[in-house]
């Protein structure tokens, strides 16, 4: 109270903050060597904006969520900073998936108007698409070979996800007598 008897006073709100609640999930490429992993973050308490930087890239300003795509396998060290410069870290691996191998044989001789048959036998290849001179030749699991050429095979797998191989067929056409000679 002052001389005048006027009484004075202020209220002052104290608010207690929170650390950074940071949520990092993250999704793996689904194919190998196909770039499409992914890291979802979200950000709560703590003071906004937020800013976020992934692999020693610079600070993004954000609002609360993040998803960043197209990501390569690989280590990312995410890294929150609140208004006020508090900072929470932490960690998404994203793992490469198994690459698919088939064994081919890498080369196929043919005798005059012979033929031959490659089956593909892969419990995970769903189809094959067969191209000569990049030309669609055939769809299936097995093909005739009779031409000379490199064929190229796009392999498609029951997670979808795609391999490639090549076969290559050479033609001899000289006569084969009896006792095989040329």
């Amino acid at each position: 109270e002052d001389e005048n008897g006027c009484k004075t006073g202020d209220t002052v709100e104290v608010k207690t903050l929170s650390d950074i609640n940071l949520n990092v999930t993250s999704s793996s490429p689904t194919c190998y060597n196909i770039n499409d992993g992914t890291i979802f973050i979200s950000i709560n308490n703590g003071v906004e904006p937020y800013y976020v930087r992934c692999k020693d890239e610079d600070f993004l300003q954000i609002d609360s969520n993040l998803d960043i795509t197209d990501l390569e396998p690989g280590n990312y060290n995410i890294e929150v900073k609140d208004a006020l410069g508090c900072i929470k870290t932490a960690d998404a691996i994203l793992t490469e998936p198994t690459e698919f191998n088939i064994e081919l044989p890498e080369k196929i001789y043919l005798c005059n108007d012979q033929s031959e048959v490659v089956n593909i036998e892969n419990e995970r290849i769903t189809n094959v698409d067969w191209y000569l001179n990049n030309n669609l030749v055939h769809t299936g699991l097995n093909h005739v070979l009779y031409q000379e050429g490199v064929y190229k095979l796009d392999f498609l797998y029951d997670n979808l996800c795609h391999s490639l191989g090549e076969i290559e067929v050479d033609t001899i056409n000289k006569k084969v007598d009896a006792n095989f000679r040329l």
